[in-house]
């Protein structure tokens, strides 16, 4: 489609150098002074990437790494305001026929390199073989794409430690139509899950043997950090195998996965075989729980729910809830920690409180979580007496905190009025909850105390358990929270700019502890995820541009000092692995020793 210019100025400069062009008068191309990628060149590139649906194959058809293409998309996307480059943009659009070219390309078997793998590969982790069961080693590796002549492609992981090739293999769960993305595995112990499109494997994660693979009816979500939704509550025994580490699928439980339809299906860890799947709401929210199941928040048009789901039968074992019109208060968030979960209440639309529901039973028959009724356990199976109705919320409270015992479902104290906001998730501490507050420039603590006893509650005593505590500035909006030693760290930044600070609070005292003040502009990143804590010292990442240089800065979280710097070029992410930090751009991976940031390994992923 033409990208004509709106004014009449630039649409009769826009005209005249099309008819310049077409005459004959003037180069139909053009590039950069010192630089051979032309504008054609740039528009068979995008037109390529279109059609094959791959711009990682792509570039390698082309020679191009991902760090040159995003500058040239840059550059060029620039100039496209100007209208003698806009007009040979489109001559080129519709001159340039790809099609041929691109279907060779489809054909072929890929590009190839053996000592490559492909950008943004995940890095997960295995135990090594170990000397002894009780102190096993561990090993880095990257998983991704390897980049050779074989169709379909394999998958290979590479230990980043020694550089050595791990295995190669499972070109079952490969395409080149539908590349794995960082979001596609997930690794618990040595068992690694594949989850792409409809698709979903087991392998061990030590040795590439893929022991099941499955079909789903529809395609796996993802949550919203982009990671495969996936769940696998029950963990695995210490040694399933006598005298050496567990398999992947020797270990007995149930792997849960959400689709996009929305449903959750059990698939038996052992086989990969189905063992129910009920359907989801389109707002519900789960979250594991370790040895216990999954816990379900979910909402639709008729009413609300929280339920804690059995990973074996996919029954309720417990549930509290109720109607719309009948439910005060409503649940606008839920954080598990632990044993325990921590339900934002807002008020809701009339007084009487949720009714108390038996296990298994939803309130006046309305399916769980918005479509249908999960099968229930059979008798004797061990379920829970009884369900909780929610309390009260505090008199004239807009919004407060509720702890509950995930094993019952069973309210612990009173709920607490809280003016606080469900993102970014709160910070534990021992007993004492940190917020990002409502208002901006806030923090809130809640600290956990036990009931007020039958005297206190006869003479009206209340505790108050919350503490607001004020920011530097009114302005700072929270990005992250996470504690770290005896302090929770808060990374914030100025209503209206991408530049970000790290805050100490000290919640047993609910006072700020130390302020790095300006640490750098935010990353092109989610800004939670700029921010990772290991013991005492927080990694923080801060960047110039998207394609510019970024910096991650190792904070002394007990004095809020920096100790060391990295500066990244073409940064994708870092996270913890261990006691070390792994950072990883298009082009590498990097392992750094988070105490002092010194380098431990280094792996390119791609081959220059």
């Amino acid at each position: 489609m033409p990208l004509l210019p709106d004014a009449d100025a630039d649409r009769r400069a826009y005209d005249a150098a099309r008819s310049a062009v077409l005459a004959g008068a003037e180069d139909p191309d053009v590039r950069f002074a010192g630089d051979p990628f032309s504008l054609s060149a740039w528009l068979r590139v995008r037109k390529l990437i279109e059609a094959v649906g791959d711009t990682a194959r792509v570039l390698h058809h082309v020679g191009l790494d991902p760090a040159r293409w995003a500058d040239l998309e840059r550059r060029w996307i620039g100039l496209l305001h100007q209208p003698s480059v806009r007009a040979r943009h489109d001559l080129w659009s519709e001159r340039l026929d790809v099609r041929t070219e691109a279907a060779q390309l489809l054909s072929s078997p890929g590009p190839v390199s053996r000592d490559a793998l492909e950008p943004g590969a995940t890095i997960l982790t295995a135990p090594d073989s170990p000397t002894s069961a009780s102190a096993p080693r561990r090993a880095w590796w990257a998983l991704g794409y390897a980049l050779r002549g074989a169709a379909p492609p394999a998958l290979r992981a590479v230990d980043l430690a020694t550089g050595q090739v791990v295995w190669e293999g499972l070109t079952s769960l490969c395409t080149w139509h539908s590349p794995p993305a960082r979001g596609s595995y997930a690794a618990r112990g040595r068992a690694l899950f594949f989850a792409h499109e409809t698709r979903i494997g087991l392998a061990d994660l030590a040795t590439g043997t893929l022991h099941w693979a499955a079909s789903l009816p529809a395609p796996i979500a993802h949550d919203d950090e982009g990671r495969v939704a996936l769940f696998d509550p029950l963990p695995e025994p210490p040694h399933a195998t006598r005298g050496g580490p567990p398999s992947a699928a020797n270990s007995a439980g149930v792997v849960l996965v959400r689709t996009q339809t929305p449903a959750l299906i059990a698939l038996d860890r052992e086989s990969g075989n189905v063992r129910w799947q009920i359907p989801l709401g389109s707002s519900a929210r789960l979250h594991e729980v370790t040895g216990l199941g999954v816990l379900v928040h979910a909402r639709d048009v008729t009413g609300q729910w929280v339920s804690l789901l059995d990973p074996w039968t996919g029954a309720a074992r417990w549930t509290i809830g109720g109607r719309l019109a009948d439910a005060t208060p409503q649940v606008e968030a839920v954080t598990v920690r632990g044993r325990h979960a921590l339900l934002l209440l807002t008020e809701g639309t009339s007084t009487p409180p949720w009714p108390p529901l038996g296990p298994g039973v939803f309130p006046g028959g309305a399916p769980l979580p918005g479509g249908a009724q999960p099968p229930q356990p059979p008798v004797g199976s061990g379920t829970f007496s009884g369900s909780p109705a929610l309390p009260q919320p505090p008199a004239r409270a807009d919004r407060s905190v509720l702890r509950i015992d995930v094993l019952t479902g069973q309210p612990i104290g009173p709920p607490v009025r809280a003016d606080v906001q469900a993102r970014p998730a709160p910070a534990t501490l021992e007993r004492h909850h940190v917020w990002a507050g409502a208002a901006a420039g806030t923090l809130v603590r809640i600290t956990d105390r036990p009931p007020p006893g039958l005297v206190d509650r006869l003479l009206g005593r209340r505790v108050d358990d919350t503490t607001t505590i004020a920011l530097p500035e009114p302005d700072l909006l929270v990005d992250a929270l996470e504690p770290a030693g005896a302090l929770v760290l808060a990374l914030v930044h100025a209503r209206g700019e991408r530049r970000v600070r790290l805050l100490a609070l000290d919640p047993s005292i609910g006072a700020l502890r130390w302020d790095t003040r300006d640490l750098g502009p935010t990353p092109d990143s989610p800004a939670g995820a700029a921010l990772r804590i290991h013991g005492t010292l927080a990694a923080v990442a801060t960047g110039t541009t998207p394609d510019g240089p970024t910096q991650i800065t190792g904070i002394d979280a007990e004095r809020g000092v920096p100790r060391w710097s990295l500066a990244i070029t073409g940064w994708t992410g870092h996270d913890l692995l261990g006691d070390a930090l792994i950072v990883w751009s298009r082009e590498h991976a990097q392992i750094v020793r988070i105490a002092d940031g010194t380098a431990l390994g280094f792996w390119p992923l791609v081959e220059r």
